[in-house]
């Protein structure tokens, strides 16, 4: 056989003539592509060159063996996370539906109150009723229609008692509120721990 041209080389999968550029040698190949080749080809030295078809097949042969190990390791990951949420014994739950699920009409009439008076509307209402109050009770005497006269010591009682049922209302509002709070800390606590467990189960894969 007639020796090779300098820039020729003979692949060692087909024993096919290439040319330097289609390939490469062993040696310059990557430890686990290298590794794939000697497993099937045990002769095979440093020196031996690959031409870019054959590499391509076993580059993909390595990749399918990473996603079969990486898999296999999320499945372990899995099984220990899954193992470590049984012995922790905790649960995340729907804030939303646990509070409804719990509320009282009286609860849900102190809601809607707390969200009428915190509203503008209820700020222009209240505001035309004290104006009108007044102006009647003022004009009114006129006409014979004053029920309050100045210094309006009915108008005054009537802000008291709504001042005073107020308070309460809202009181109630924003101890709601503060379990809808609570309850949405617990649940973050609860999928902080459950994150540094999966990260824990990874860490000791």
């Amino acid at each position: 056989m007639a020796p090779l041209a300098s820039n020729k080389v003979i692949c060692l999968v087909n024993g096919r003539i290439h040319r330097v550029s289609g390939g490469d040698y062993l040696e310059n190949l990557d430890p686990s592509l290298q590794t794939v080749i000697k497993r099937d080809y045990p002769n095979a030295t440093n020196q031996s060159f690959i031409c870019n078809e054959h590499q391509v097949k076993f580059r993909l042969e390595v990749l399918d063996t990473l996603f079969h190990l990486d898999l296999q390791k999320n499945f372990t990951v899995n099984d220990r996370l899954n193992e470590e949420l049984e012995k922790a014994n905790f649960e995340i739950s729907d804030v939303e539906e646990q509070l409804e699920a719990q509320e009282t009409w009286g609860e849900r009439a102190a809601d809607k109150v707390t969200e009428f008076v915190g509203s503008w509307s209820f700020i222009l209402i209240y505001t035309g009723i004290l104006v009108v109050w007044m102006f009647l009770n003022v004009t009114g005497a006129f006409f014979g229609l004053e029920w309050d006269k100045y210094p309006f010591i009915l108008l005054n009682l009537f802000l008291s008692v709504t001042a005073a049922m107020q308070a309460p209302l809202i009181m109630m509002s924003q101890n709601r509120a503060a379990d809808h709070d609570r309850l949405t800390a617990k649940n973050d606590f609860q999928t902080n721990i459950k994150s540094e467990k999966g990260v824990a189960a990874y860490m000791k894969n």
